[in-house]
């Protein structure tokens, strides 16, 4: 007997043949490969090849068909039977046209087959990935409770949670970040409070397992978050968790990524020196032998500040290769990002949030405090045995921070977890005594400093300038590591005033104090004569826009003048500098390099307006909203002036690197670390003002 559709049982494929298929034939599903017998299907309808057909005479019964064995270019087709007669042409046309759309699914389904699809299966193979709809968000009310638990009453005791918040801000040669407003109250230790309340990290007296560790805080917890320091904590931390606790650790500060490895930079690392840094793959490992059940590490670095911008290294946006290094953590470790690739997490100094307050500091922990005070709906009572949210938490924590972004002048940043918990329920021993609290590590005990601390303070007020991108703000004095025994050759001989009175005997003292007083007035806080950076715009090349950068350019022009001025005077004066004693030597070095570095940035950043002027701008994306244009960093080797700028960039660096190798462990020596890393180069790049939806 022979039937003209067999179907797969494994994968339902129908198959067919122009010659039919025997029952009880063994055949290979050209679709899933399967073997299998055919069957008789319900009312089977054969299908037979009229030149296979034998008419019986009178009285005689029909023989059966004789079957063709199935060949690879029938499995390939569904059977139709021609016939010989004047429809076959018909027939023949009809033949086409089924073959080309068996090609279309052949195509479509990469197999040889045609099986049926159900309207949703084709609707979701024909769809474009990116136009699937996306998955569910986690419930934002769920913020205390896994879904599906039933309510519980209130615990009385305290949660087997621990917090390890660490925050380093005041960086030696990296961007600073910001703890508070300009001259206010440090929010470290409150930030820290908040985020162990929301997530029931006991925070009483006689259970208290919160341990700040911050360089701007003030005692007990305030010190130097070196590397020595920074490491002992998380390792005292690690060590002392039981088997039931939660345990969350908070980073906030610069992370960078160097040959394909995350670091976490203590204030005196350096952004391009891995030997200075701190391994994330270390944490990491040390995290692996803690005890606890839950593991969460909060990663809220590639900071910016967007109201003082970047003057050093270090507030770059997070780069995919750095976010795939912090991600990668042991198994049963969720880790926590408060920003994703092309994005920064933003801070400031001040700006509005809910309910006509202001805010200051990192925005994600100002949108997670909102999370928790403002619910989306009533929050529910957890278990000791339940785990902490974090996925959930960061869903609702990108929706406060989207919010509060545009006010803060900011873009948006995505929070987002990476990384599974163990599955629960969680271990929870009310009997077992609480860990021990330990005490923070203390940096390495200093030599007394042979120079007292205010003439110290003087010596830095002689050289000290404003950053170089960092404009009309009054910043305070500059901060150094202490290096005992370093500044003995370098006491004052004669008092400033008294060089001023006498100008002609000391002509080298004379014009490094006037040049620094010089560009001190350039970048000093009074609008004033001093100079002003258009960072941004929005729309387009209007006349008036031109005339306000005219207006600037005269400004610049007095600047670049001023700066020329001092340069070639302070260059003419070289051979009286090897007569000075080492003190005026270092400033005469150091302020030769500021000045002409600084002359390279005004004439590059000349340049940059210049382009506005004649509109030689980047062209912008209409589909991503590009409304407007922004000036960002390139390194110096892309600096676009001509060869004359760009070789008083090379003399500045050259000048810095030679202070930081003689002049090692004094103020001028890091200073000139700190001038050396920023880069002088800059572009016009077009970006969209609003987050697009």
């Amino acid at each position: 007997m022979a039937v003209p559709k067999a179907s797969c049982p494994n994968c339902n494929a129908k198959l067919g043949s122009r010659k039919g298929f025997v029952v009880g034939q063994s055949i290979r599903c050209p679709r899933c490969k399967t073997k299998f017998a055919v069957e008789v299907a319900p009312q089977p309808v054969a299908a037979i090849r009229p030149s296979n057909l034998v008419h019986p005479t009178a009285g005689e019964q029909p023989a059966p068909a004789q079957i063709a064995p199935l060949s690879l270019d029938d499995a390939e087709q569904l059977s139709l039977a021609p016939k010989r007669s004047r429809v076959r042409y018909v027939l023949a046309g009809f033949m086409v046209a089924l073959v080309v759309w068996l090609g279309f699914v052949t195509t479509t389904k990469k197999t040889s087959a045609v099986p049926e699809s159900t309207a949703d299966e084709t609707h979701a193979r024909q769809t474009p990935k990116e136009e699937l709809p996306p998955p569910e968000p986690p419930p934002p009310e769920e913020l205390d409770r896994p879904i599906g638990l039933e309510d519980v009453p209130p615990h009385t005791g305290p949660f087997p949670r621990r917090l390890l918040f660490v925050s380093a801000s005041k960086y030696h040669y990296m961007n600073p970040l910001t703890t508070g407003p300009l001259g206010g109250q440090d929010r470290t230790r409150s930030a820290a409070l908040t985020l162990a309340a929301n997530w029931k990290i006991p925070i009483d007296k006689g259970h208290d397992q919160v341990f700040v560790l911050s360089d701007t805080a003030p005692p007990p917890e305030g010190r130097p978050l070196t590397r020595e320091v920074i490491k002992n904590t998380y390792e005292r931390f690690f060590d002392t968790s039981r088997g039931q606790d939660h345990v969350v650790v908070y980073f906030g500060g610069h992370a960078v990524e160097v040959g394909g490895k995350a670091y976490f930079a203590p204030v005196d690392g350096e952004h391009d020196d891995p030997g200075t840094l701190i391994a994330v793959d270390e944490i990491y490992s040390r995290l692996r032998t803690c005890k606890a059940s839950q593991k969460v590490i909060i990663w809220d670095v590639c900071r910016l500040n967007t109201q003082r911008g970047r003057i050093r290294p270090g507030s770059e946006s997070m780069s995919a290769a750095l976010a795939a290094a912090l991600t990668a953590a042991p198994p049963d470790v969720e880790v926590m990002t408060t920003c994703q690739p092309g994005e920064n997490a933003v801070e400031v100094f001040n700006a509005p949030s809910e309910g006509g307050a202001t805010f200051s500091g990192s925005l994600f922990l100002e949108a997670f405090r909102l999370t928790g005070e403002i619910p989306t709906k009533p929050r529910r009572n957890p278990h000791p045995t339940d785990p902490i949210l974090t996925a959930t938490w960061a869903f609702v924590v990108t929706r406060r921070a989207g919010e509060l972004a545009g006010p803060a002048g900011g873009s948006a940043q995505t929070v987002k977890v990476m990384g599974k918990r163990r599955p629960g329920p969680f271990p929870f021993d009310p009997a077992e005594p609480p860990p021990k609290r330990f005490d923070l590590p203390e940096p390495a005990k200093k030599a007394p400093v042979p120079m007292p601390t205010g003439e110290v303070d003087a010596l830095i007020r002689e050289f000290s300038v404003p950053p170089l991108k960092l404009f009309g703000v009054d910043t305070p004095l500059p901060e150094f590591p202490d290096r005992p025994g370093s500044l003995k050759d370098y006491k004052a001989d004669i008092p400033v005033d008294d060089i001023l009175k006498n100008k002609e005997k000391y002509k080298a003292r004379v014009a490094v104090i006037e040049a620094i007083n010089d560009v001190r007035a350039l970048w000093k806080v009074s609008p004033k004569g001093s100079l002003r950076v258009r960072e941004s715009f929005l729309g387009e090349v209007t006349n008036n826009l031109k005339r306000d950068i005219k207006n600037d350019q005269n400004t610049w022009a007095v600047g670049v003048a001023t700066l020329e001025f001092h340069n070639d005077r302070l260059d003419s004066l070289l051979k009286e500098r090897d007569a000075q004693p080492k003190r005026w030597q270092a400033h005469f070095d150091y302020t030769r390099a500021v000045v002409k570095s600084r002359l390279a940035y005004l004439n590059e950043y000349n340049l940059m307006l210049g382009n506005v002027l004649t509109e030689t701008l980047p062209a912008r994306n209409p589909k991503t909203r590009e409304d407007g244009y922004r000036l960002v960093t390139t390194e110096t080797a892309r600096m676009k002036s001509k060869k004359d700028v760009k070789q008083l960039a090379t003399e500045a660096n050259d000048l810095f690197e030679r202070i930081a190798l003689e002049r090692k462990g004094t103020p001028w020596a890091d200073q000139a670390r700190r001038d050396r890393l920023v880069p002088l180069g800059m572009a016009w790049q077009a970006y969209a003002s609003k987050p697009v939806p």
